[in-house]
C-alpha cells in the first residue's frame, strides 16, 4: 500500500486510502514503524468519504488506537433532506475532534446516504462541523430527500427514532447509538403518541435487561 494525498498540520494527519484497501492496513498506510519512533501512540479514525476514500485521522493519544464514539443524535441537524449526524472521531493532544455522517431521505438511493464527512472537515468545535457540513450541501447544491424527512425525529436513550405518517398510519426508523442500521419493527399505529409510547417502553425494557445481565 502506498501512502496517498498525506497532508498534515500541527495537531492531524488525515490519510486518504481507496475505500476498497483493508482498514487493517492503518499502520503501513501512515508508515507506522516511523511514526511509532516519534510518539508513544496514535489514533486512527476511519471514515468512508463520498468520494470514494477511506479517510484515517491520526494524531497523538495516550488511550492508543481510536474505538468509534457513538452517534450524537441529540445534536444532530436536518439540512436539505439530509440528516448531519456529529460524532467524536478522536481525541488530540487531550481535546476531542468531531467529525460527521449524513442520512439522506432518498435512503440509498442517493449515493452520500450513510457518507462520512464528505466536506473533509474535522474540528474541535461540534457545532462547527455541523455548520461546515451544512456549508458543504448548499456549495454541491445537494439534496437528500425532502425538506421536512426528518422533521419528526426523537432520541431516547440514545438511539435515534423518526417518526413518519402514510394513509393515516404512523411507523418509524430506529438507528441505535452505535450503528445506522434501521432496527425498527415493522409495525404501524394508529397515532403518534402510541408510536412513540410503544417504542420508548421497549428501549426502557432492553436498557433494564441490559443492566440485569
Amino acid at each position: 500500500m502506498r501512502r496517498k494525498n498525506l497532508k498534515k498540520d500541527k495537531k492531524y494527519t488525515v490519510c486518504n486510502l481507496d475505500c476498497t484497501e483493508s482498514t487493517e492496513k492503518y499502520r503501513e498506510c501512515i508508515g507506522w514503524n516511523e511514526v511509532c519512533t516519534k510518539v508513544k501512540t496514535v489514533f486512527a479514525a476511519p471514515a468512508l468519504s463520498c468520494s470514494g476514500r477511506m479517510l484515517l485521522v491520526i494524531g497523538c493519544d495516550r488511550q492508543g488506537i481510536h474505538v468509534m464514539n457513538r452517534y450524537l443524535y441529540e445534536k444532530s441537524v436536518a439540512h436539505r433532506g439530509f440528516l448531519i449526524i456529529p460524532f467524536v472521531a478522536g481525541n488530540v493532544s487531550g481535546r476531542q475532534l468531531f467529525s460527521y455522517i449524513l442520512l439522506a431521505g432518498y435512503g440509498y438511493q442517493h449515493k452520500w446516504h450513510k457518507c462520512e464527512n464528505p466536506a473533509g472537515y474535522f474540528t474541535e468545535d461540534v457545532y462547527d462541523v455541523l455548520q461546515a457540513a451544512k456549508n458543504h450541501l448548499d456549495k454541491v447544491d445537494a439534496v437528500g430527500g425532502a425538506e421536512q424527512h426528518f422533521r419528526h425525529r426523537y432520541t431516547y436513550l440514545n438511539n435515534l427514532v423518526v417518526l413518519y405518517k402514510a394513509a393515516g398510519k404512523y411507523y418509524y426508523d430506529h438507528y441505535a447509538p452505535y450503528g445506522l442500521n434501521n432496527i425498527a419493527a415493522p409495525k404501524l399505529f394508529a397515532t403518534e403518541q402510541n408510536c412513540i409510547e410503544w417504542i420508548r417502553l421497549g428501549l426502557l425494557r432492553r436498557a433494564v435487561r441490559e443492566v440485569s445481565a
